[in-house]
């Protein structure tokens, strides 16, 4: 486990999964609408959180890092907001 990019946040949006798909499908993993479908397991209400300037980090950052930096001992399974200040010390440390 490691972090291996990074990207600019752009913007949170949660709603209706048809709407969503429709208009951000393209951006999403997902090369079919029904691998989308089967992922949701019957969620209609769904949230997409889209990003620009995706980079990769030319040394990725380690689990042992990112527990240090943030000053969790596990990583939630919804993720993790961090600051710009934290992300750049988890830049630094690596």
């Amino acid at each position: 486990m490691q972090i291996r990019g990074v990207a600019d946040f752009t913007e949170r949006l949660a709603g209706d999964y048809k709407e969503l798909w429709n208009t951000f499908g393209a951006e999403t993993c997902f090369g079919k609408f029904a691998e989308y479908v089967s992922f949701l397991k019957g969620r209609q209400t769904v949230t997409f959180i889209r990003f620009k300037n995706f980079r990769e980090l030319e040394n990725p950052i380690s689990l042992n890092v990112i527990r240090t930096v943030v000053g969790v001992a596990r990583i939630p399974r919804g993720g993790k907001y961090l600051s710009y200040k934290t992300a750049n010390e988890l830049i630094i440390r690596r």
